[in-house]
Parts: structure tokens; C-alpha cells; sequence
């Protein structure tokens, strides 16, 4: 069974937990983002139904927008270099790239964040 919740903040803990209740033999995983708070949570430790671990939210310098959703850190590098034509090995790499395109264009942004554990 699978049913999306809408709320602010935080997860949706006691709709879930009184679904749970009625239905003991059901057990809730979640996958939470608020962007404006920059809190990423999930209580799916073993990934099994939410495998995504990190969340890229950018802007280029000619103004392109992404937000994608990745496995590992990985995935998120070998992106990132097609993106920006770069090749990087961390996050911190990616970031420094970032602040360099603000001198092309102060809009410009990249923030990478990690689900953590909820």
C-alpha cells in the first residue's frame, strides 16, 4: 500500500502512526523534503523504498535549473560534470565551482543536501 501526505515542516508521524494503529500489521517508511527549513529526512535506513541519499537544487550561469535525486555520492559528481564540464571528486569541489559561476551570473547557485535520518 502507498499514500502521499502534505504537511508543513515536518513528517506526517501521527497520520502514519494511526494507520498503523488501525493496521498492526503495517509498518510506515517516509521520505520528507522542506526545502525553505532545508531539512531532508527519511526513516528508510536500509533504502529499500526510498533509495535516493542526496538532492542537487541548481542554477547554471546561463540560468538553467535542476533539481535531481541520487543513490550516492557518485552519481552526483559524474552529473555534475556533464553539467558543468568539469571534472569534480567531492562535493566541496562541486561547490567551489558553483561560487565561481557567480561571477558570470549572481543567480547562480548549487546546493547539495543528504537525506538524514528521521
Amino acid at each position: 500500500m502507498k499514500f502521499t501526505t502534505e504537511t508543513a515542516w515536518f513528517p506526517c508521524d501521527e497520520t502514519l502512526e494511526l494507520v498503523c494503529e488501525k493496521f498492526p500489521t503495517l509498518c510506515y517508511f517516509y521520505q520528507s523534503e522542506e526545502s525553505g527549513l532545508v531539512e531532508y529526512w527519511t526513516n528508510d535506513q536500509e533504502s529499500k523504498y526510498f533509495p535516493e541519499k542526496y538532492i542537487a537544487d541548481l542554477c547554471t550561469p546561463d540560468d538553467k535549473w535542476y533539481k535531481e535525486y541520487f543513490v550516492n555520492q557518485t552519481e552526483v559528481f559524474k552529473w555534475f560534470e556533464v553539467i558543468s564540464g568539469q571534472s569534480v571528486e567531492s562535493i566541496t569541489e562541486i561547490l567551489a565551482i558553483a561560487e565561481q559561476w557567480k561571477d558570470e551570473n549572481d543567480k547562480s547557485f548549487c546546493n547539495i543536501y543528504e537525506y538524514a535520518a528521521g
